[in-house]
């Protein structure tokens, strides 16, 4: 327990990824990551799902009943946050990022990117190979092959700009809003932010 208490004050403890939410305590992190090898759970979705959902790993994570187990969000930035300080000396940090086609669970796009880009970034990659790959399917099966119409993601994927942007090119979008709290209603008319 002690040696927890040294690695979460001198690690990466609360310290801010890019965002006003706070990483998680590297202990709480590394039991997480424990619980997706003991459980072969291979996402940071799966993962925050089997924590919210078990007693008994909410206690093995050190949550009292009335605490909230991490979002995958937050498991997200605090898996960045360390890949930025570790890239300084590995520069291995990469996180890939895929498309799929929801009536055909067909992959139509892959992207590598570097682990500390935000999903919203990203996304302006992901989408335009996705695009472009189903161009090419669509010229060799003469036009049966439909292209982009609809974008289904989770709120990490969310900002004004990238939504903005998609009803630009007539792109319905599906992506859960985060919880932001009450909004001015001057801001929130602005699309740019």
């Amino acid at each position: 327990m002690r040696a927890w208490r040294w690695v979460n004050a001198n690690v990466i403890g609360n310290r801010q990824c890019g965002s006003r939410r706070p990483s998680l305590p590297p202990a709480i992190y590394f039991r997480l990551l424990l619980i997706g090898c003991f459980e072969v759970i291979d996402s940071e979705r799966g993962i925050a799902w089997r924590a919210a959902d078990s007693l008994a790993l909410r206690d093995f994570l050190g949550l009292g009943l009335t605490e909230a187990p991490p979002d995958h969000s937050t498991i997200s930035r605090t898996r960045r946050l360390i890949a930025v300080e570790a890239r300084s000396r590995t520069h291995l940090a990469h996180k890939a990022e895929h498309a799929i086609d929801l009536e055909t669970s067909t992959i139509v796009g892959v992207t590598v990117q570097d682990a500390d880009e935000g999903d919203t970034s990203t996304m302006q990659e992901t989408l335009p190979e996705a695009a472009e790959q189903l161009e090419v399917v669509a010229a060799v099966t003469e036009g049966t092959v439909a292209v982009i119409d609809e974008v289904v993601a989770d709120k990490g994927y969310h900002s004004r700009t990238s939504v903005f942007h998609l009803d630009q090119f007539r792109i319905r979008t599906y992506i859960s809003e985060p919880e932001r709290g009450r909004e001015r209603a001057e801001a929130a008319a602005d699309p740019r932010e």
